[in-house]
């Protein structure tokens, strides 16, 4: 798909991979569905600009996909996480492509043509 992911046990991803486990089974354990996703994955789907090379054409292109309440003072975490919240609403609506598998672990994009 050339969409660059990181390896979970590269360095400081390893904490990230880890609190991000923890915090599923805490959710999960309330009876809560989670799925995993990648928000620059997801811009790269949706060809929009990743935060870091245009913060503000990332702003525009998530408006135009039809997020409400973003500003100009938006930032770069907030935008990757509006992101990952609009992947969630796609899988609510059957819109996404789930890869991988149950058992070793999925990530949920949005549907590509």
């Amino acid at each position: 798909m050339g969409i660059p992911f990181f390896p979970i046990t590269l360095g400081p991803m390893r904490c990230l991979t880890e609190r991000g486990v923890w915090l599923r089974r805490r959710v999960e354990a309330r009876g809560i569905k989670i799925i995993e996703t990648y928000p620059g994955g997801a811009q790269d789907v949706w060809r929009l600009p990743r935060a870091r090379r245009d913060l503000a054409g990332l702003r525009r292109g998530l408006q135009a996909l039809g997020l409400q309440g973003l500003t100009p003072e938006t930032t770069a975490d907030e935008l990757d996480a509006a992101t990952a919240a609009l992947v969630g609403y796609y899988f609510l609506l059957g819109k996404v492509k789930v890869l991988g598998n149950e058992k070793e672990g999925t990530i949920v994009l949005p549907a590509w043509p």
